[in-house]
């Protein structure tokens, strides 16, 4: 059985019902409109998932979702919470982490990829 990543990126911008010097995040597309391909390495890279070999040192592995995470996409994980594993969300905060990834090396030490 194959593993998909489900998912959404937000971007801060003002919304309904806030004063009009604040943000909050917002969904703008989801993932899979992205037609991202399933990257074994990519997944294992940035969330620990499907690392088989344990060669990856994860980015983003079992963070959770932010805590202000929109309310759309908070819904939208509700429903996978029950079958999917813990959310490993990447936000504005850790967006630097996802330029490297760092794969364990045979001798133990890091090598950038």
């Amino acid at each position: 059985m194959g593993t998909d990543i489900h998912g959404w990126i937000e971007c801060r911008t003002w919304r309904e019902a806030l004063p009009h010097d604040e943000t909050a995040w917002s969904p703008a597309i989801s993932l899979p409109l992205l037609g991202m391909p399933r990257d074994y390495d990519g997944f294992a890279c940035l969330f620990g998932v499907r690392d088989f070999d344990a060669t990856w040192r994860p980015v983003a592995a079992n963070r959770g979702l932010p805590p202000d995470t929109s309310p759309e996409v908070r819904e939208e994980h509700a429903t996978w919470a029950a079958t999917a594993p813990p959310a490993a969300m990447m936000n504005g905060r850790g967006a630097g982490e996802l330029r490297v990834g760092t794969r364990r090396s045979p001798s133990g030490t890091s090598a950038s990829r």
